[in-house]
């Protein structure tokens, strides 16, 4: 019974890891562009900072 709750444990701990990247990843920044449109300026500032900002020349706009 107990190595049931650990193991469940730890495929929900991942489970929360993985749809926090895909957020972080895929939904923060349209969310936010998304928020500013309607005038949730307050809202997309918090969305902003859960964003992953990734670094290197595919962020460059030329």
């Amino acid at each position: 019974m107990t190595q049931e709750w650990i193991a469940l444990s730890v495929v929900a701990l991942n489970l929360l890891w993985l749809l926090r990247r895909f957020y972080r990843g895929h939904l923060a920044e349209p969310l936010s562009q998304w928020f500013l449109k309607h005038g949730r300026i307050k809202w997309a500032m918090q969305v902003r900072q859960h964003r992953s900002v990734q670094s290197g020349c595919d962020q460059c706009k030329n």
